[in-house]
């Protein structure tokens, strides 16, 4: 569904969110793995383990978003981000990985990244959604001319 997604919407930029329990701080992932290794079931009942999320496709992608500057003004203003190597190994990073290898392949134009949030009792809503209003601000001023489509 997600390559569907991408290929009949043509995003400037593909942004994806995920929580993570126990982090008090907004993950900017860097490295999306070929490894799926499911600790529990996903809401469909499978349990994937020692699984590449794309046969035959490299053992990790870089993320393509501007991650040290989405870093710098986030830290800049006040929000408590880090840069992150390890999107785990279950939904987020299949997401992750399937994204950035199928851009990778085409659009090479378009930005992909993925984002751990932290529960919301760690870090408040306002401020999340303050850090991802930054984001997109970021990303449209470093888009094509005249910025990405809204």
């Amino acid at each position: 569904r997600l390559r569907r997604a991408i290929r009949e919407l043509r995003p400037d930029a593909v942004v994806m969110l995920g929580e993570a329990a126990g982090c008090k701080r907004i993950r900017l992932e860097t490295t999306a793995w070929n490894e799926l290794d499911f600790r529990i079931p996903d809401n469909a009942g499978r349990q994937i383990t020692a699984q590449p999320v794309v046969a035959g496709s490299p053992e990790s992608r870089p993320s393509t978003l501007p991650l040290q500057s989405l870093y710098e003004k986030l830290d800049a203003l006040g929000h408590a981000v880090s840069l992150s190597d390890d999107a785990g190994r279950y939904l987020c990073n299949q997401l992750f990985y399937t994204a950035v290898e199928f851009l990778g392949k085409g659009d090479k134009t378009c930005p992909a990244g993925f984002i751990h949030l932290p529960l919301e009792h760690d870090y408040p809503t306002e401020r999340v959604v303050d850090a991802l209003s930054e984001v997109i601000r970021e990303l449209r001023s470093a888009g094509p001319p005249g910025g990405l489509r809204a």
